[in-house]
């Protein structure tokens, strides 16, 4: 078990939800909490996470790693064989505390709605994770003094793990009006690393903090905001033009070494194109994800997917002691990530040495002595779901789906916009048209309700852009009219089946007014919208 590694495996598909919290609802996928009325991915992160309380001992910091004294067989045919190895607790870290906090943390802030008294429980242990890593802000892991079995995971570095979990207390203490707020928020606008966005993977998590303060809601100056959305996309362009440069559609630049993990820091940048595209609707960082993909799946030097069972030359054995024990047997799982190539730091005798970058990869029935290549590791998979999930979701965008019309203009933003109800005081009809994707607007829990949005005069529409949060409405329709009470009204659209997300919606319509009326809810809350997009002339 490592904390470290966990955290931004967890944070990523957390991200996910954040960003789109009905991609994966209750009973999507098959997982044994499923019809327990919350969202599947955040029973499986929830489940997964269990162990990082238990990382901190009654004082102190938390425990680095656990793992055996030795390492595992490969493969692992005897579970009890397994599980009866000396294992035990590593010594502790202070970057291990801050990912025990930050974890912790957004867990709480997703799960809160759902489960309160769970959430509670993990607030609690966030918190005393932060107070313990602030009094000893500065222990390194001691490489030297561990047991043989698992990896190091040495970093050295603790300012940005100070400002990843800051950033996650900040946001959860807001949400829950907490009197600790302030502290945590001065820790984050005070840390060098707020706002940075950069090339991110489990030792390098500042960006984490920052994607994180652009997905969720708070009390931010808006200049910061702005200037955050800025470096990321910054980051995104430079991410493009190397795309462009390159032979094949990799992300990195064959010019330098491919790292230990590489397909993952294609995955991670690809995330920060998804997160860019979905800021900006820049069709450019869409564009750039599927290339990217079509990298991870086969258009590479190796012309192998690195994706198991997808692709007509798929990778078929990856460094894992489970599955090799049951492989050729079975087949291995679809849609494992390879770590991929990698000439920076080759220590296994399997990965070649002496060649280009984008070669350094070893060959097939190799993956007992490949783990410089062939790993697969959560910190993988968890932005390969992320990417696959957002390039499936906006499939339409680049498939025939309604696009930005000539002459036309977004008529909805900053406009005046009420509705039948709110939540409460904090999810009003206004932050459905302020062009914010960290806000929104929630009604009262029953069916049937609307929110209306005045444009300033009858106006010719053209397309519609739904932002559901995970509370959508299943059955809904969108109305224009030049009454404001609806008396006689126009429909614009309609639909029994919707499945939330993003809706890119062409309409033909002309009046002053557009409403957006539920009829039958998703789920057991009301119905909130991120964004309420009307465009036209």
């Amino acid at each position: 078990m490592y904390p470290v590694n966990h955290a931004i495996s967890a944070w990523t598909l957390l991200n996910l939800y954040e960003r789109d919290p009905a991609a994966y609802g209750d009973g999507s996928l098959p997982v044994p909490e499923r019809g327990n009325g919350r969202p599947d991915i955040l029973d499986e992160v929830e489940y997964g996470s269990r162990f990082m309380s238990g990382m901190l001992p009654s004082t102190g910091l938390a425990s680095h790693k656990v793992h055996n004294h030795t390492w595992s067989a490969f493969p692992v045919t005897d579970v009890g064989a397994e599980n009866a190895l000396a294992r035990s607790a590593m010594p502790p870290s202070t970057n291990a505390t801050y990912a025990v906090a930050r974890t912790n943390a957004q867990l709480a802030r997703v799960l809160r709605r759902y489960d309160p008294a769970r959430a509670d429980a993990l607030w609690a242990s966030a918190r005393t994770a932060w107070q313990r890593a602030e009094a000893m802000p500065d222990v390194d892991y001691a490489v030297d003094s561990d047991a043989e079995g698992g990896g190091d995971y040495p970093d050295t570095k603790n300012s940005d793990d100070r400002y990843a979990a800051a950033a996650e207390l900040y946001l959860t203490a807001h949400q829950r009006a907490d009197g600790s707020a302030a502290g945590y928020r001065s820790a984050v606008t005070g840390s060098p690393h707020y706002g940075q966005v950069a090339q991110f993977d489990w030792a390098e998590v500042a960006t984490a903090g920052t994607l994180s303060l652009l997905t969720v809601a708070a009390d931010l100056p808006a200049a910061d905001i702005a200037r955050m959305r800025g470096s990321l996309t910054a980051f995104a362009d430079s991410v493009v033009t190397t795309l462009n440069g390159e032979g094949y559609p990799a992300l990195i630049p064959g010019s330098t070494k491919y790292p230990w993990g590489s397909n993952s820091f294609i995955a991670n940048r690809m995330l920060l194109l998804g997160t860019a595209h979905d800021l900006t609707d820049d069709v450019r960082y869409l564009k750039a994800m599927h290339r990217a993909m079509d990298y991870l799946m086969g258009n590479n030097a190796m012309r192998l997917s690195y994706i198991t069972g997808y692709g007509e030359y798929a990778e078929s054995d990856l460094h894992d002691r489970l599955a090799w024990g049951a492989y050729p047997g079975t087949p291995y799982p679809k849609g494992w990530l390879s770590g991929g190539p990698n000439n920076e730091n080759i220590n296994d005798p399997a990965t070649p040495t002496g060649r280009p970058a984008a070669k350094s990869y070893a060959g097939p029935d190799t993956a007992p002595d490949a783990w410089g290549s062939k790993e697969n590791t959560i910190n993988w998979n968890a932005p390969l779901a992320w990417t696959a999930t957002y390039l499936d979701r906006t499939a339409d965008r680049l498939s025939g789906g309604p696009g930005p019309q000539p002459g036309e203009s977004l008529l909805s933003q900053g406009r005046p916009a009420w509705a039948s109800s709110s939540e409460n005081s904090g999810l009003t009809p206004e932050h459905a048209v302020d062009g914010r994707d960290d806000t929104r607007w929630s009604s009262a829990f029953r069916d049937h309700q609307w929110i209306t949005v005045d444009l300033g005069s009858s106006r010719t529409l053209s397309r519609l852009t739904l932002k559901w949060e995970a509370a959508y409405a299943r059955s809904f329709t969108v109305q224009v009219s030049d009454d404001p009470g609806f008396g006689t009204a126009g429909e614009l659209y309609a639909t029994t089946s919707s499945t939330g997300g993003t809706q890119q919606l062409a309409v033909t319509g002309q009046g002053r007014y557009v409403r957006l009326l539920g009829r039958v809810r998703a789920t057991p809350y009301g119905i909130s919208l991120h964004e309420f997009q009307v465009y036209g002339r």
